[in-house]
């Protein structure tokens, strides 16, 4: 099947399990192959954010979807840490200003 570069934006992504997880916003072409290594998608629509799926985790492409693997939603589901966890600091007991009456 060949598809034009219309055709593909904007295509829904969806899981094998039917899980819909965005649609297709941008692709990434490696010049030398002229290959698509990476489909850029979009979560919910425009206010969505924006992540890559490799080719590889691509199962097939139909004329009116994207099919990849489902642990992808797994993945996306992972919430991610910008900054490392804090350290839980020991707390001393204050001293009381009632105690010296």
């Amino acid at each position: 099947m060949l598809l034009s570069v219309r055709q593909l934006i904007t295509l829904p992504v969806v899981t094998r399990g039917g899980v819909r997880i965005g649609w297709v916003l941008n692709c990434l072409v490696e010049s030398e192959t002229q290959t698509i290594i990476q489909y850029e998608v979009r979560r919910f629509r425009w206010w969505g954010k924006r992540f890559l799926i490799h080719r590889h985790q691509v199962v097939n492409i139909e004329a009116d979807r994207l099919v990849v693997e489902d642990e992808l939603i797994r993945e996306l589901s992972v919430p991610r840490r910008l900054s490392p966890s804090p350290v839980p600091q020991e707390q001393t007991p204050l001293s009381s200003q009632n105690d010296s009456v």
